[in-house]
């Protein structure tokens, strides 16, 4: 069994690299406070994790957990699974950097330790957590299904142009119903493929069933995935869950392709009318959104992360098996937090989690649990 802080290193070194090939230090938005909007998302974390841990160890192991999202249109998946230790470090972080204690050290080791054993269930490799350990693989399903699924649903690409105009109409939806992030849309992979082809899959969940307020549930569809067949394309996942490939254009190797959705229950091909009723409100409704979203008040446009994590966490608890009055409790705790932390984290400048984190690299990128050390 691998030491807390053994985790805490390959977590920190993970973490490093993604920030790094990702160029998040140069990201900014001319909308949203981006640094600002994901430390308070983590602050939801680090403020209520002990309890979030609590309910979710009376219900089910960090091994179940993990284990549920492995497969196609699956929750939580790698990133949710992530998104947990990455909320309690950047709080902690942020919190050191103000001078302050950073937390109970065991409260940390115990999401630490939670992590390490639901992201090793999740991608059932062996010892590898994250793709980096694993020549930046990112397996979220068996392969038996992925390639069935490919089998029985394949259509050529070219004689298949929805598939694409699809998938890049939800793409966009999903960047700006979440405000300039992916959330809920990852990739996975790479299975071997017929005949020496790479097959990925591009996954799209939480699409109308959410809890962000200003995207109610008009869409058809909740979930939708597309198995793409490619040829001569080596594609690299990250820590969570996006796809880089080696040429750019992997669509011009696309071979086959199939649009399906989990709604329901089980795997089906989305239906010509429901790809059509995407289509028309997906425009639509990215408009109605970008525009209220430009209405929000400074302090807003901070704190609406809150909705994300609690959107990211509501997988777990589903997959606990928990009822609906764990996440009420859940969205009074989260606004709890923001109506705590909003001025604090809104007039601090400069931000002292990223000073510190963009300075630092590998394994020293997260402060080790013992000791502490003098703050900074």
């Amino acid at each position: 069994m691998n030491s807390t802080e053994e985790l805490l290193g390959r977590f920190s070194e993970a973490v490093s690299l993604f920030l790094r090939r990702s160029g998040k230090a140069s990201h900014t938005s001319g909308v949203f406070d981006l640094r600002r909007r994901t430390l308070i998302g983590a602050y939801t974390y680090f403020d209520h994790l002990d309890w979030v841990l609590d309910v979710l160890d009376a219900h089910a192991t960090p091994e179940q957990l993990g284990a549920a999202g492995r497969r196609l249109c699956g929750e939580p998946f790698s990133a949710q699974i992530h998104g947990i230790l990455w909320g309690q470090l950047l709080a902690r972080e942020n919190e050191l950097g103000l001078g302050r204690d950073g937390g109970p050290p065991e409260s940390t080791a115990r999401v630490i330790d939670w992590w390490g054993r639901a992201a090793r269930a999740y991608r059932q490799t062996g010892d590898a957590l994250v793709p980096s350990e694993d020549g930046d693989r990112q397996p979220a399903a068996p392969t038996a299904d992925v390639v069935a699924a490919i089998d029985e649903y394949g259509r050529p690409a070219d004689a298949f142009p929805a598939a694409g105009k699809v998938t890049a109409a939800l793409q966009l939806y999903s960047y700006v119903i979440r405000g300039e992030q992916r959330g809920t849309t990852y990739y996975h992979g790479d299975y071997p493929g017929p005949a020496g082809t790479t097959l990925v899959v591009e996954e799209f969940t939480r699409m109308r069933d959410n809890e962000l307020p200003w995207a109610p549930p008009v869409l058809p569809l909740n979930t939708v995935c597309s198995v793409l067949e490619l040829d001569g394309v080596v594609p690299r996942f990250d820590l969570f869950q996006g796809m880089a490939t080696e040429p750019i254009d992997y669509r011009a190797r696309l071979r086959r392709t199939c649009l399906l959705t989990y709604d329901g229950g089980t795997l089906r091909p989305v239906t010509e009318a429901e790809q059509g009723a995407m289509l028309s409100l997906l425009a639509s409704e990215r408009e109605r959104v970008f525009r209220e979203q430009l209405g929000w008040s400074s302090d807003f446009r901070i704190a609406y992360a809150a909705y994300h994590y609690l959107d990211f966490l509501d997988p777990f608890f589903h997959a606990a098996g928990c009822g609906p009055e764990v996440m009420e409790e859940a969205r009074e705790r989260f606004a709890d937090t923001v109506r705590q932390r909003i001025r604090e984290v809104a007039d601090t400048e400069p931000v002292p989690v990223w000073e510190r984190l963009f300075e630092r690299s590998g394994r020293d990128l997260f402060t080790p649990l013992e000791p502490v050390g003098e703050p900074a």
